[in-house]
């Protein structure tokens, strides 16, 4: 009964630190959707930026991610490798023409066997069928580098994330339009805008903190 006692506390101690994290977690969320709101994107291209803040805040882009790998900064040398291989990460650079989208970088947890290739598009061009071509080709790549130079079995995801004009009547962008619609629940791939993301990071921590609340009555949901 003792070691049954000292277990719920140190479950309690878990679920506390958690909770913690997710509240702070969820006002960032808030505070970073009052500047994106705000700032102006037209007249500026702010991507290498925000792939810095994603490296780093990984969970703004999946929520499950907790400690993770970027091919930047990676202690994997797995993903060094793929990273290389792929030509992509900061170390390479923002472009602007169709032949590579401006910026691409991996996030990764190679004890789990995930890896999710983030294409970052800058939030002054819209969002066309190509750039999503170009992320497919990608995780294509990486899939079959994976499969050539590992053992292991990986989970492959891509997110592509930039701007998206609802009005456009250009024949890449309505046809992008089209696949995301088209796309089910087990699609490899996501397409969002920045708020999108940042919507859909606080509504994943609010989620887990009311199923907290509910499964240990010691939390009251944050929204």
């Amino acid at each position: 009964s003792q070691v049954a006692a000292k277990v719920l506390e140190l479950m309690h101690e878990e679920i506390d630190g958690f909770v913690s994290i997710a509240r702070g977690r969820v006002l960032a969320i808030r505070a970073l959707k009052k500047i994106v709101e705000a700032h102006n994107f037209a007249e500026s291209k702010d991507e290498a930026r925000i792939q810095a803040l994603l490296e780093s805040a990984p969970w703004l882009v999946d929520s499950t991610f907790g400690p993770a790998i970027s091919a930047n900064e990676s202690f994997n040398t797995l993903y060094e490798a793929l990273a290389r291989e792929l030509g992509v990460g900061r170390q390479f650079g923002s472009r602007d023409d169709n032949e590579r989208p401006d910026l691409v970088f991996l996030l990764g947890n190679g004890g789990a066997g995930r890896l999710v290739i983030v294409e970052l598009k800058a939030a002054n061009v819209p969002l066309a069928s190509e750039h999503l071509d170009q992320l497919m080709a990608y995780m294509s790549q990486a899939r079959d580098w994976l499969h050539a130079n590992s053992s292991n079995q990986f989970s492959i995801h891509g997110h592509l994330i930039g701007m998206i004009d609802t009005s456009s009547k250009a024949k890449g962008q309505v046809a992008l339009r089209q696949r995301i619609k088209d796309a089910g629940p087990d699609a490899r791939f996501t397409v969002r805008t920045f708020i999108k993301l940042l919507n859909d990071a606080q509504q994943a921590h609010a989620d887990v903190l009311a199923n907290v609340a509910r499964a240990d009555g010691r939390h009251r949901p944050s929204t």
